[in-house]
């Protein structure tokens, strides 16, 4: 059986191969148009065209969605930068003016604003002739807390002397000398070195001399054997550290010992 007679006995007409090839061109121009085809117009060409207003509602709110997220991108690069320059402006403002407190002239300021002292103990045995101008074999470095801020500086070096080189040295003072520091000086006079060490602060001044400050007075006890004890006055109050331990470091320039008294 041929196939237009198999169409003849469908009861229709036979295709002829054109009329094929039209109708498969015309599918495939809807698929794949030669010219671009609005999307409404393709929606419209398959039968969907209440698709179309559904895909353009997406649309308005990807587009709002898109604009929200660059107003908030611009908002977060406008507070970086203000936090930035904030940071700046603080980081300057600390340069200039420096809030931690500043030991004035090199002295320790009265006990009552003191919180924290940290004392650490120095041993130089070997010293040229030329640093024992400047330097003893035990020194002492004081670190203060005042209202619990640590101070700018620290007081370093401080000399410790024997009992009656002490001596000496409070009577050349000019000017008064507080009873407090007479006492400590006739009671150190008797010790000898390896039981008694004594010495005042230093102040700073724009000039060259360093002077005593006479009502400052920082003494150590014990330092042989290995349970050192230092008092310190300051105008007429003591402070005595007695729980020393052994500092982290063992090279030449770091502390032996160190303890701290805390109010």
């Amino acid at each position: 059986m041929t196939d237009s007679s198999l169409a003849s006995a469908r009861g229709g007409n036979p295709c002829t191969n054109d009329e094929i090839l039209e109708a498969i061109r015309c599918v495939t121009q809807l698929l794949l148009p030669d010219d671009p085809v609005p999307i409404g117009k393709r929606l419209e060409q398959f039968g969907l065209s209440d698709l179309e207003y559904i895909i353009g509602d997406q649309q308005e709110q990807i587009i709002i969605q898109r604009q929200r997220i660059a107003l908030l991108t611009a908002q977060t690069t406008n507070q970086q930068m203000a936090l930035e320059r904030l940071q700046s402006d603080v980081g300057r403002l600390l340069e200039s003016v420096d809030m931690r407190p500043r030991l004035l002239g090199g002295r320790l300021p009265a006990l009552c604003e003191i919180t924290q002292l940290k004392v650490q103990i120095f041993h130089t045995p070997v010293l040229s002739p030329v640093e024992r101008k400047a330097k003893t074999e035990w020194s002492l470095r004081l670190t203060v807390w005042v209202n619990g801020v640590r101070a700018v500086e620290e007081i370093k070096g401080v000399q410790l002397h024997p009992g009656r080189e002490f001596v000496q040295k409070v009577a050349k003072l000019r000017g008064d000398i507080p009873d407090k520091t007479k006492d400590f000086a006739e009671a150190s006079a008797d010790y000898n070195p390896e039981e008694l060490l004594i010495g005042m602060l230093r102040a700073k001044t724009t000039g060259k001399g360093t002077p005593y400050i006479a009502d400052q007075v920082c003494m150590l006890c014990h330092h042989l054997s290995d349970s050192p004890v230092v008092t310190i006055l300051i105008a007429n109050e003591e402070v005595k550290l007695q729980n020393f331990r052994p500092a982290a470091g063992t090279k030449p320039g770091r502390a032996k010992w160190w303890d701290a008294w805390v109010r």
